[in-house]
């Protein structure tokens, strides 16, 4: 049978392993033991009925199989787990398939959710299954969300919620989730191909942590000889040093790794793409056929395809900055594996990401100076006709008292008191006929604060929609709010038509600061003035190379518009004002008298 042309070429880093030969055939790396191909007796199995199965299999040549500890957050705490390696790729880890989910995700999560019985992975509690397809290379679901679901419903998780603010007085009302259903990913334009082995069907690691791990904040890396929990905190101690887990982490088999083969190469760069994909959205966002075409203009993947790592994470950093990266949620938080430790090169790697959004930083920096002399930032002030309303984050506070009127009056941390107060000292002026909420300086905070501000725009319940990029799924919520105590949500507690109601945006408003106009832009709730805002599509969602590059951006829970068109492009503006009257209350006044 004549095989596929493979996109991982070739490989050299077998002998910068320090490897021995095994006994019974196999070639075990530091530390791991090693398992004969032949001592695994693999049941045959059956392709699921909605993956066609009209191509032969595309069968590998394993050449080693090792027990590869996996470590939770801590080198104390593990289990075990089977890494595979074909073709000579002894850099590129294999699972096996169909024992992804059983084995490294229920012990992952410490829960019994799926089982393989008879050639098929499900979901216990529900059904939902997953098939692979190796003539294809196709990775299928029955029903995606349900898959991870832990009912019998595909049930996402709650968007709003007042268990974190005990100040408001928040109902949730009618939610609507909208399922894909079946989804099928196809690895064959990410450099990857699904490979048998007596039976049973392998998957690079990367494109499995993608779809069954990524999704729910949780991020492991292999370094050649054992995959780790990684998170910044856990890798790194509070004074910039590696911990004891990272030092751990990055002197392991990777870390010996002076010239990357042509396979990892390709592994690394491919499943980059794929992440960024359906994990991001980024290809529907930039609505482009194909994230490897931008790349390649960007004149980058030649460098994203180095054998040197260095020059790969470098790339890796300007690509995230230049073509994926939004501004307040983008960081680049650790090297890879492969790279040499460097004290400065972290950070280094984070200046290229901030060279790109400086002007906004900058320009915010310089604002906060000129609030200072002036004695800071006034959460409220007004002049003339105009009220203005400032803050610079959309908080909640976790340890107010129960919802009062004299709770509120007295808290000073939450969005939700900043309103209900400012709203009680317009209404004792009856010269006030405008309404600015300022969010220049804002960089944004919880969706549920979003909302509680939202609440005192609209007498209609606050609906927010937030899409699943990795398969188009989404979920609509909405809540009603009741802002004057006196506990009925339906009789209209907002100040809508009282009061014209302004935004006024910067570069600098992201995340919730950005979705907050958006949202009032759509439903017609406020006039949009000063500069279009920074985007954000509000959620931060981490991300992982095939080294173990530790970066974080908008997603992957993105925050839309209710025909689930992004945010990231900014609110757009009504009227745009010089940034000279962003501060003044006279000159915002005068503003917006002569927009009338």
């Amino acid at each position: 049978m004549e095989r596929k042309i493979r996109l991982f070429l070739s490989v050299g880093a077998l002998v910068l392993f320090s490897c021995a030969s095994h006994p019974e055939g196999g070639i075990s790396f530091g530390g791991s033991s090693s398992l004969s191909p032949s001592s695994e007796e693999a049941p045959s199995t059956s392709e699921e009925s909605f993956l066609p199965s009209s191509l032969p299999p595309v069968e590998g040549h394993l050449d080693q199989i090792l027990q590869t500890p996996v470590y939770l957050g801590s080198l104390s705490a593990s289990f075990p787990f089977t890494t595979y390696f074909f073709d000579e790729a002894f850099d590129v880890p294999y699972v096996d398939a169909k024992s992804f989910f059983p084995t490294f995700w229920n012990q992952a999560f410490q829960r019994d959710a799926f089982a393989e019985e008879e050639g098929k992975v499900y979901n216990k509690d529900n059904g939902a299954s997953v098939s692979f397809s190796s003539a294809l290379d196709r990775i299928s679901f029955s029903d995606f969300d349900l898959f991870f679901s832990a009912s019998s419903l595909p049930i996402p998780d709650d968007i709003l919620g007042a268990a974190n603010d005990p100040l408001s007085r928040l109902n949730k009302g009618e939610s609507s989730f909208y399922p894909r259903g079946a989804f099928t990913f196809s690895l064959q334009n990410y450099g990857a191909e699904i490979l048998t082995y007596q039976g049973r069907e392998y998957v690079p690691f990367a494109y499995m942590e993608t779809l069954g791990f990524l999704p729910f904040s949780t991020r492991f890396s292999f370094n050649g000889e054992a995959y780790y929990w990684m998170e910044d905190s856990l890798l790194s101690l509070p004074n910039g040093r590696l911990s004891e887990y990272g030092s751990s982490f990055y002197n392991g088999p990777y870390s010996k790794i002076s010239h990357r083969g042509e396979d990892f190469c390709s592994y690394f760069y491919f499943s980059f793409l794929f992440q960024m994909d359906f994990f991001y959205g980024k290809r529907a966002e930039l609505k482009c056929s194909d994230l490897d075409g931008q790349i390649e203009k960007m004149g980058l993947k030649s460098s994203l395809l180095s054998a040197s790592a260095r020059v790969a994470d470098e790339a890796l950093a300007k690509t995230i900055a230049g073509l994926f990266g939004d501004g307040g949620h983008t960081a680049f938080l650790h090297r890879g594996a492969m790279v040499p430790r460097s004290s400065t090169y972290d950070s280094d790697l984070q200046s290229l990401i901030y060279s790109s959004d400086y002007r906004y930083y900058r320009k915010a920096n310089r604002a906060r100076e000129l609030l200072r002399k002036r004695g800071g930032l006034k959460s409220y002030e007004s002049s003339g006709n105009t009220a203005v309303i400032r803050f610079d984050s959309f908080a909640l506070n976790s340890t107010a008292q129960s919802p009062s009127k004299d709770n509120v009056a007295s808290d000073g941390v939450s969005t939700f008191a900043l309103f209900y107060n400012s709203f009680r000292k317009i209404r004792q002026n009856p010269n006030i006929e405008n309404v600015v909420f300022d969010v220049t300086l804002n960089g944004g905070g919880y969706a549920t604060a979003l909302a509680q501000a939202l609440s005192f725009l609209s007498d209609d319940p606050i609906k927010i929609t937030v899409q699943n990029p990795m398969n188009g799924s989404y979920f609509r919520e909405a809540a009603d709010f009741d802002n004057d105590f006196d506990g009925d949500y339906s009789d209209g507690d907002s100040y809508q038509g009282q009061y014209k109601f302004y935004i006024l945006t910067s570069e600098y408003s992201f995340s919730c600061a950005n979705a907050f106009p958006c949202i009032a832009k759509e439903y017609g709730l406020a006039t949009i003035i000063g500069e279009n805002s920074g985007g954000g599509d509000c959620a931060v969602g981490y991300g992982l190379a095939a080294d173990g590059s530790l970066w974080q951006m908008s997603g992957p829970r993105k925050l839309v518009h209710s025909d689930l068109t992004s945010f990231d492009s900014g609110a757009g503006v009504d009227y745009a004002l010089a940034d000279d009257c962003f501060y003044d209350a006279a000159k915002l006044d005068e503003a917006l008298f002569s927009l009338k």
